[in-house]
């Protein structure tokens, strides 16, 4: 229609007076040093002097043979790779680069915290997401989209088309995150400390050169209630500064989270390991029988739940009888049935429990909210130790069936209570013992210890027993019933006579001897027998 041919020829006359007035801020005709260069063509159709000192340029760039207009210009055609090559995977094209630097020139801002790179060399046009920050969306209805131009323009006014570096740090579905290095810094901090952006757990792992600096700035931004902080309010339970840190001396490890500190001569704090979660209890088939209350009753948490014992123990082999430092990151306040919970970083010799732990695989980081404060100060080692341990496949991340403890806890039975009352040398009792299966292994020591024994050793009162003694003594009542077939063809009258010797006997040599060959014996699981 006449209407839209007199629009376009608007459009290409406004086109044609842009490109030949738009100047560098030196002075320099932009328009006319492209012509010159032979790096674009002039329009044809366009009349008034610009337009005819760029044709002049352009003949001028024809004659000398330069850039597109000389020998070699098919040289200079990029071969840009718009999508990964046969079907690559993400994850697999950023490893390739090993989190290092890569040049790159960034060609489009689709928000604050959203690029488009071009990668150099090889010309690889890549969507990549920084790294450990999220920017406000621009989509109606989402919250704070007030501020998301302006983040944008933040990004774009000092990225676009600008040469910088890109670190590869992952990838989610066909976006890759990483990190962008500009010469005045990294542009994630940057947008952090404005208020342009949060912080995101999920990648703030990865960051290149760690996470602390990108919270430190987030936390600036908070205090100065900066854009997506207008109406920012600390949350959680204040603690006094004077009581933040202290050292004591573990003398308890309840769990894989929970301790008890003593603090001076008489003090005992109960503290919980921050931001981490112990070994939970892996779920029912849904097609279990209903009314399966023998199971339930019978359940241990220590022994039943998997990589629950070992946690427990990697603690109390560190921790107990040592000197700690501790620190409160927070207060966690009472809830229904559970009582306030002080959450702590323990360390030891400048150690990190709860990020051993964590790298382990003998416990999970907790995930919070955004908006949510309280963790542990060093949040983003942990999510690093979490992350290298699912790598590794240790732990808790393995692909393997846990290993089952089968224990017989003899603590509370009324059998052997009496061996544990008050009115015995008995009363701080804890032994943990290895039980083997092995009944050949077990009557042959017991064989061949009882040839040592004198008979002194029967000669006493069965009162005041050692430690010792009660201990080898309920084991073997325990296991009784397990070799009761066996003895009873084999060797009868040295199973009594054992029995016998044990419990008269008051030498603690005698004692010792008999449980290093019972502990060398019994290796297969663990026994364990608590003083009431």
């Amino acid at each position: 229609m006449p209407g839209d041919t007199i629009k376009e020829e608007l459009v290409q006359q406004v086109q044609c007076v842009i490109a030949a007035r738009l100047r560098h801020a030196s002075g320099e005709n932009v328009a006319e040093s492209l012509v010159h260069a032979g790096l674009v063509d002039v329009r044809t159709g366009g009349k008034g002097e610009a337009q005819q000192r760029l044709r002049e340029l352009q003949e001028e760039a024809q004659a000398a043979g330069r850039g597109k207009h000389g020998p070699d210009a098919a040289s200079h055609v990029r071969d840009v790779k718009w999508t990964l090559r046969d079907g690559e995977d993400p994850r697999t094209f950023a490893d390739r680069f090993g989190k290092k630097p890569v040049p790159a020139v960034v060609e489009h801002v689709r928000d604050g915290s959203t690029v488009r790179v071009l990668l150099l060399p090889d010309f690889h046009y890549i969507t990549l997401m920084l790294s450990g920050i999220r920017c406000p969306s621009s989509r109606p209805g989402e919250p704070e989209s007030q501020y998301s131009e302006e983040a944008k323009y933040f990004t774009e006014s000092r990225l676009l088309q600008r040469d910088v570096e890109v670190v590869l740090e992952g990838a989610t579905n066909q976006n890759f995150v990483g990190t962008v290095l500009h010469p005045n810094g990294n542009i994630a901090e940057h947008l952090l400390r404005a208020g342009f952006a949060r912080c995101v757990d999920w990648s703030l792992a990865s960051v290149t050169g760690g996470a602390d600096r990108l919270r430190a700035a987030e936390k600036e931004a908070k205090e100065k209630r900066l854009r997506l902080w207008k109406d920012y309010t600390p949350t959680g339970i204040p603690i006094d500064a004077k009581e933040q840190r202290f050292e004591g001396k573990v003398v308890e490890v309840i769990n894989a989270d929970a301790l008890v500190v003593k603090v001076g001569d008489n003090e005992l704090r109960k503290i919980f390991l921050s931001s981490i979660r112990p070994p939970r209890r892996p779920e029912e088939p849904k097609e279990a029988a209903p009314g399966g209350g023998g199971k339930e009753r019978n359940f241990r948490p220590l022994y039943d739940i998997p990589f629950m014992y070992e946690a427990r123990e990697f603690l109390r082999k560190k921790l107990i009888g040592k000197q700690v430092q501790v620190c409160i990151d927070y207060k966690q306040p009472a809830s229904n049935s559970f009582p306030e919970k002080t959450c702590c970083t323990v360390t030891i010799g400048g150690i990190n429990v709860a990020e051993a732990l964590v790298g382990k695989g003998l416990a999970t980081v907790v995930r919070y909210r955004q908006d949510d404060d309280q963790r542990s100060a060093h949040y983003n080692d942990l999510l690093a130790a979490e992350m290298k341990a699912q790598k590794s496949a240790r732990g808790l991340h393995s692909k393997k069936d846990a290993s089952v403890h089968r224990v017989v806890d003899l603590a509370g039975h009324p059998r052997y209570d009496r061996f544990f009352s008050r009115n015995t040398t008995t009363s701080e009792l804890e032994i943990v013992s290895s039980v083997c299966i092995s009944s050949i292994v077990f009557v042959t020591a017991t064989a061949i210890l009882l040839t040592h024994l004198t008979h002194d050793f029967f000669a006493g009162e069965l009162c005041g027993l050692s430690r010792c003694a009660v201990t080898v003594y309920v084991i073997l009542e325990g296991y009784r019933s397990v070799y009761r077939e066996l003895l009873g063809k084999l060797i009868p009258k040295l199973w009594v006579e054992l029995c016998f010797v044990v419990a008269v006997s008051r030498r603690p040599a005698f004692c010792q001897q008999l449980l290093m060959v019972l502990a060398l014996t019994f290796h297969h699981g663990p026994v364990s027998i608590s003083a009431a």
